[in-house]
């Protein structure tokens, strides 16, 4: 009779010849992201870009976002995020701390997206608001559209009066407006 002192089933990361369990995760690679591309250095001054991320070292596929684990035996690799909650769903730590910086990652990424979303409106409302300054036909056609929402009144006491209260979404209506009478 032969005993053997191995486990009978290796971790999937073990099997991929990424080193021994138990592993841990020890963070995000963080990449500098400018216009949509990874700044890899600089020549010169200017930055050098390319397309941001990398590939899994447990599965081969390209990713962005590249969560770093180290084996037991010190080993350090790059995994997608899919590869350690799909392959190593049994290593509950490992995969509960990749949950939390993937969420983490995402909440930073959608207020990133929002921030960017902004600056754009505010970019179209201020080009908006310099139009209906210096345009006097913009104003023009503006005074011979009815008010959205009162009889008697204009659109012009429309955009005046939402310029001064209206919130951001409102600004953009009134833009949209503009930019019809400029038209």
């Amino acid at each position: 009779m032969c005993t053997t002192t191995e486990p009978t089933t290796l971790h999937p990361f073990e099997r991929r010849g990424l080193g021994k369990a138990p592993f841990k995760f020890i963070g995000m690679k963080h990449q500098e992201i400018a216009y949509g591309g990874a700044v890899i250095g600089a020549i010169g001054g200017v930055a050098v870009i390319t397309k941001p991320g990398g590939t899994c070292d447990a599965c081969g596929t390209y990713i962005v976002d590249m969560y770093r684990i180290q084996s037991a035996d010190g080993k350090i690799s790059v995994v997608g995020c899919d590869c350690i909650l799909k392959l190593a769903r049994e290593d509950n730590r490992l995969v509960s701390d990749v949950a939390k910086a993937k969420k983490e990652n995402d909440r930073k990424k959608n207020l990133a997206r929002k921030n960017a979303q902004l600056a754009k409106d505010r970019l179209r409302i201020n080009a908006a608001m310099d139009l209906l300054d210096s345009s006097e036909p913009v104003r023009v056609k503006l005074r011979a559209m009815p008010h959205p929402k009162f009889a008697g009144s204009n659109a012009l006491d429309y955009v005046y009066w939402m310029r001064e209260n209206a919130g951001n979404s409102g600004k953009l209506v009134i833009a949209k407006l503009i930019e019809d009478a400029a038209k």
